[in-house]
């Protein structure tokens, strides 16, 4: 099953590797398998949640004691962008996690990018002056970049012959790489694809995961007590705010000090950044539309932060007085309560509280995310 269940790259053994780290623990091996291979740029896959069980019970019996905080901060992180849709946008339907279909069709979906990367490498490799015409393609394109309108900041190029692209070390392609590149995308589109039996032990992975939010929200918990630095705290608690179920405050904690969020009424987009107790906002000229980017005009936000107060912002976040303690919010007051940390407190309070809308007029509630891409 481990086979049908993809990962950032198909190709790697997971179960040995959990295996090998339950036996000799490695940090960077570790770092290899979580962030290279089951959850990478944000983006979950089937091994990712099937590898969950095996994880939180690694952290029970600990190889070494570096192992538990690695293995929250990993569990917390797919605890915060599980929830998400594809493209990380937020997700609509709960229980639904990313990466992890329910149909036949999606999981079949999932191939495309390795049919396509097939049909690449056999066009290449059919071609008998490949990897020479490729470098002179590359070459002379670069060429005319650099003598074209946009030239100005570039070297100039000259244009590359043939046996110049044979030597140009910056842009080697190896025919016997490119081979073995087809036999990879071969072997794994040659594998058994997910049947419906299948799909109902997928499921029973989903379900899995879903109820280990209590143990990875006691796992975080306790790598956010025994944490050393902020950075570190603030990080772990994000986990432990996402396994209670509070994904969106989950990522503002996450993002930190500096972010975005977006109006939960009209969509419009918003930067956010913190200085000392306050939390100020700038609207972005790019509202709910097709773009997802957001802009302060003329920088705002780092004019502001390069002076050291809010002067340029559209106002101020009124930060959340009372929140029930039966939330996930308010469980995680408790938690920095006890732990005496003022700091985790006043960024929950600031990220459950309210803003004006600049755009709808409207106080609405910070903690709706939107993408945070600063051009």
């Amino acid at each position: 099953m481990w086979r049908k269940l993809d990962d950032a790259h198909r190709d790697r053994d997971i179960p040995e590797r959990l295996h090998a780290l339950s036996q000799d623990w490695d940090e960077e091996t570790a770092s290899s398998l979580f962030w290279d291979c089951l959850c990478h740029q944000d983006t979950c896959y089937g091994a990712t949640y099937a590898s969950v069980p095996h994880l939180l019970q690694l952290a029970k019996r600990p190889p070494a004691p570096e192992a538990v905080a690695s293995i929250a901060c990993f569990l917390g992180h797919v605890s915060i962008v599980a929830f998400q849709a594809a493209g990380h946008g937020r997700s609509d339907a709960p229980g639904v996690l990313q990466g992890l279909p329910s149909d036949l069709e999606a999981w079949d979906r999932k191939l495309d990018p390795y049919r396509s990367l097939l049909e690449h490498a056999k066009k290449d490799l059919a071609d008998p002056e490949f990897p020479e015409n490729a470098l002179k393609s590359v070459g002379n394109v670069l060429f005319e970049l650099s003598s074209g309108p946009l030239q100005e900041g570039l070297d100039v190029v000259e244009p590359v012959t043939g046996q110049s692209a044979a030597t140009t070390s910056e842009l080697t392609l190896s025919r016997e790489k490119r081979q073995a590149e087809l036999d990879r995308y071969t072997d794994i589109l040659s594998r058994s694809p997910v049947n419906e039996v299948d799909l109902k032990t997928i499921a029973r992975i989903g379900d899995a995961f879903i109820e280990a939010q209590v143990e990875i929200a006691d796992l975080c918990g306790k790598a956010y007590a025994n944490a050393e630095s902020p950075a570190e705290r603030r990080y772990f608690l994000a986990g432990t705010v996402a396994a209670f179920g509070d994904h969106e405050l989950a990522q503002l904690l996450e993002s930190g000090d500096e972010g975005g969020f977006a109006c939960g009424n009209c969509r419009w987009q918003y930067e956010y950044l913190m200085f000392g107790q306050r939390m100020a906002y700038y609207a972005s000229p790019v509202g709910p539309g097709e773009s997802d980017t957001i802009t302060a005009s003329e920088d705002l936000v780092l004019r502001d932060y390069q002076g050291g107060a809010p002067d340029r912002a559209d106002g101020l976040v009124l930060p959340c007085e009372e929140v029930g303690t039966d939330t996930p919010a308010g469980r995680a007051l408790q938690l920095v309560k006890a732990h005496k940390d003022p700091e985790n407190e006043h960024r929950l309070r600031q990220f459950k509280g309210t803003f004006l809308c600049q755009k709808c007029s409207t106080q609405v509630p910070v903690t709706k995310i939107a993408k945070h891409n600063r051009s």
